[in-house]
């Protein structure tokens, strides 16, 4: 027997900054190891367009990284796509279908769609488009080396909208290649299941944070005559949450990282605290996933190769050329190991990203 999975989402048009309302439906629907793709937007009248690019796109930071994946053809006003692919190598991008966060089909830079599988409001979000790694496997991790302390029941990509049947299929020509490519299948997904579960306690955990914050922001001292003053005042208390929390949070050593100092452990809702261009971090999928493995982040400054110091954190890993695949995809683009050799793979470490302690 066969499973199946649907999920529906909508396109919002987005055109010189501005998002329209809907303007068509995309639907994926998986079976077995191939996922079938539907696209059905509806063009505004007048468009000089015979086709648009159509882009899987994850979210990475403040941006969503698009990788080109093929052509979406404009037919009496109407864009129209069918396809089918492997769910676990998304047209031979080297990644499953579990690590994207959408699809975009545009025109041009000012002209585009969005269809985001979590229904998420993405008009803040640069679109940068990146190349395929086609060489390299999708990401995975065994489940031996979670370390996950009193994990939730995990939901996956299309959450409560899974729909799960059977479906009558012929006899398989060989048994055990059948049971290996299930038993792979359910791996994968449970571990993008896993990573999405991370995303949702990060999201009510930053957004409890952000109440505090703004229930908090009575104490600053008030001059209604004075701009200035209080602008001043707002900046100091961000600049007071960072150093504070260097000061008072748990010391963490880090040996032979000497480009690391300061460094105190943190957790995922402790970035509520710091400037709110760092917030998207606190749901970043590499940062809560790290955080899971190894129940800790670390917060700190970096000595970087320009000679200046800035903050940093970092999220603790093994090196290995799959990991710093997807690091470098979540925007953690740098690895700092603990202990300096002539070989980094295998070694432990953290993957680095700058932040923004204060405006």
């Amino acid at each position: 027997m066969q499973s199946y999975k649907r999920k529906i989402t909508y396109f919002y048009q987005y055109h010189n900054g501005t998002v329209g309302s809907t303007a068509g439906f995309l639907k994926l629907e998986i079976r077995g190891e191939k996922v079938k793709i539907i696209i059905n937007i509806q063009e505004p009248p007048g468009l000089p367009y015979k086709d648009a690019s159509l882009y899987f796109y994850h979210e990475a930071g403040d941006h969503l990284a698009a990788v080109k994946v093929d052509r979406v053809e404009s037919r009496n006003g109407i864009l129209t796509y069918l396809n089918r692919t492997d769910w676990q190598q998304i047209f031979d991008t080297g990644r499953d279908l579990y690590t994207f966060d959408g699809i975009v089909v545009m025109y041009n830079e000012n002209h585009y769609y969005i269809g985001d599988f979590q229904d998420k409001d993405r008009r803040d979000y640069e679109i940068v488009i990146k190349e395929p790694h086609r060489e390299t496997q999708a990401y995975y991790v065994p489940e031996s080396e979670l370390k996950v302390v009193a994990q939730p029941e995990m939901a996956g990509l299309f959450k409560d909208k899974d729909k799960t049947e059977t479906i009558p299929q012929e006899p398989p020509l060989a048994e055990e290649p059948q049971k290996e490519a299930a038993a792979e299948q359910n791996v994968v997904e449970h571990i993008g299941e896993q990573m999405r579960v991370a995303d949702n306690q990060q999201v009510d955990a930053v957004n409890r944070q952000m109440r505090s914050n703004t229930a908090s922001e009575a104490l600053y001292e008030k001059c209604e005559n004075c701009p200035y003053h209080k602008k001043h005042m707002e900046k100091q208390e961000q600049v007071d949450a960072f150093e504070k929390m260097l000061e008072e949070y748990p010391k963490l050593p880090v040996y032979g990282a000497t480009e690391l100092f300061d460094c105190v452990r943190i957790h995922p809702k402790d970035i509520g605290k710091l400037d709110m261009r760092n917030w998207k971090l606190g749901v970043n999928s590499f940062l809560t996933h790290g955080f899971y493995t190894y129940q800790y982040l670390l917060l700190g400054k970096m000595r970087f190769g320009d000679g200046n110091t800035r903050p940093i954190i970092g999220v603790p890993g093994i090196y290995s050329n799959r990991e710093k695949y997807l690091a470098n995809m979540f925007g953690f683009e740098q690895f700092i190991p603990v202990k300096k050799t002539g070989v980094k793979t295998g070694g432990f470490g953290y993957w680095i990203v700058e932040i923004s302690p204060y405006l």
